[in-house]
């Protein structure tokens, strides 16, 4: 049985906070690995990513994390993803980290992503060059995705952004923003890819689980939606 601890939107400011600390290392202690679903920091600070890595210390097992958001807003995500890399942590971008659990080897592939919205009613490649350059980000997320799973050389692929690639989870947030919560063309890479369970953030008032038009499992980790800092999912090998 492979043990999957995952949080999203951790936040993490200018001091480590005692009570995340204890709890992820708790969910860690019963976990094989630690998925980090990005909003890693609360303004994009490389100090803040400081403080995460202070909050993980008790962490034993390894962790995998992609960024979010947050983590771009004052231009330093170069830098928190690699004071995260130093500290051994596995920070992806359109590839993926392998490890062996409990005798299977599990491929976890991961990006930000993006929004766009969902469906027929996804952002178009048409208008203004400023909203065709979101369209191409969109698009791009998605293909960065599908290439991680489709190189993956696992057993059991598990995806991993902060966006979330359907709209499911989103339910119970103000359906207005739900295209800047999010893209489908995630959701396509995830059954493209052959990803068997997905995880996303991103959405603090959605809904924790819901399934891709393919029927792969998502959750949103979201810590506000988890209501706790981690929660452990477990899949058989």
């Amino acid at each position: 049985m492979i043990r999957i601890a995952a949080t999203a939107d951790l936040h993490s400011g200018d001091r480590p906070r005692k009570d995340v600390a204890e709890a992820c290392a708790e969910a860690a202690a019963r976990a094989d690995v630690l998925l980090l679903c990005g909003d890693l920091t609360r303004r994009g600070k490389a100090s803040q990513a400081r403080t995460l890595l202070a909050e993980l210390e008790e962490v034993k097992v390894p962790i995998v994390a992609v960024l979010g958001n947050h983590d771009f807003h004052s231009s330093e995500q170069e830098a928190i993803a690699a004071a995260l890399r130093a500290a051994g942590i596995s920070v992806l971008d359109g590839d993926f980290a392998t490890h062996t659990l409990d005798g299977a080897r599990v491929s976890i592939c991961g990006t930000k992503g993006f929004c766009g919205g969902f469906g027929i009613r996804a952002l178009p490649d048409f208008g203004e060059p400023s909203m065709r350059r979101l369209h191409a980000e969109m698009i791009e997320e998605g293909v960065k995705l599908e290439a991680a799973l489709r190189s993956a050389n696992g057993d059991i692929k598990v995806a991993v952004t902060h966006y979330a690639p359907i709209s499911a989870t989103l339910q119970g947030e103000d359906q207005q923003i739900w295209p800047f919560l999010g893209s489908s063309r995630l959701a396509e890479a995830i059954d493209a890819g052959g990803a068997d369970i997905a995880f996303h953030g991103h959405s603090h008032y959605g809904v924790d689980r819901g399934t891709t038009p393919g029927g792969v499992p998502v959750h949103n980790v979201s810590m506000p939606v988890i209501k706790g800092c981690c929660r452990l999912f477990e899949l058989e090998g």
